[in-house]
């Protein structure tokens, strides 16, 4: 049987050292199924067995770390994303849900999406007075701003939806991460109704 140079061997035997710590420091019971006692009497034939076993070993683990990925808790660093949302809520008129927030400097600002899921059309606004932020510090971020139903009477039609956006301004310090959202809605002719938006996290 052929046997390889030194200077072959020795690149083997690198390579195969290589893999062993790379397996090792990721499952060492793993290697007791590969053969890694290597000689200088090791022939072609060995060390390519046992690099082999040693790859076959690794793509079985880079398939268990991707699993684990997979099966991690979702950190949430918004109000909303697209593994873990916050529930939306539904009242007698109307589906609203927390769609994002953001934060800048003393500013916050969340976007909703309200559903009309009533038999008929509904008007509603924002009422700006009664809608705030308050974060874990007990930090209350004001009514700063808004768009479509935060100013004036909208009218949303049976079974569609529609977006706004409303702003907050900080009144003293703007260090929260973890807020709870509350919003006065005024609905004509019908029930007003408060909506908590509670645990959203927002850096």
């Amino acid at each position: 049987m052929f046997m390889d140079t030194e200077g072959e061997r020795m690149k083997n035997r690198k390579l195969a050292i290589f893999f062993v710590f790379l397996i090792g420091s990721a499952n060492a019971q793993s290697l007791t199924q590969c053969n890694t006692k290597l000689t200088n009497q090791d022939r072609y034939d060995d060390l390519n067995k046992t690099l082999q076993c040693l790859s076959s070993k690794i793509q079985q683990l880079e398939q268990q770390i991707l699993i684990q990925d997979k099966t991690k808790p979702v950190s949430v660093k918004n109000a909303v994303t697209e593994t873990s949302p916050l529930p939306p809520y539904k009242g007698d008129k109307f589906l609203v849900t927390l769609i994002s927030c953001s934060k800048k400097g003393s500013t916050i600002s969340c976007i909703l999406d309200y559903k009309n899921i009533s038999n008929t059309n509904v008007e509603i606004f924002i009422k700006a007075s009664s809608t705030y932020l308050v974060d874990e510090n007990g930090e209350r971020w004001n009514y700063d701003n808004g768009t479509t139903i935060n100013w004036r009477y909208t009218n949303i039609l049976q079974g569609t939806n529609l977006k706004s956006k409303i702003t907050f301004k900080a009144t003293e310090n703007t260090m929260g991460t973890k807020f709870s959202l509350f919003i006065m809605n005024v609905v004509q002719r019908g029930d007003d109704f408060k909506i908590p938006f509670i645990d959203i996290f927002i850096k």
